[in-house]
């Protein structure tokens, strides 16, 4: 994921931006759907916390 839409996502998250978080992770889905699906399932169940520790906000790295 390049730096600009990690950090839109990351601001988003932090946001607790539903909508917005689901976009960026359709157009991540065109270069890592992996990645993509995780953050669209973790924004479906509401896990918030997950998705600040998977982006970096919290413990976990999403490039680890």
């Amino acid at each position: 994921i390049d730096a600009g839409t990690l950090e839109k996502l990351q601001k988003a998250v932090i946001a607790a931006r539903y909508g917005e978080i689901s976009q960026i992770a359709k157009t991540i889905a065109a270069v890592e759907p992996d990645i993509s699906n995780k953050i669209a399932n973790l924004v479906e169940a509401f896990n918030y916390g997950e998705l600040r520790e998977l982006l970096g906000i919290g413990k976990a790295n999403l490039n680890d």
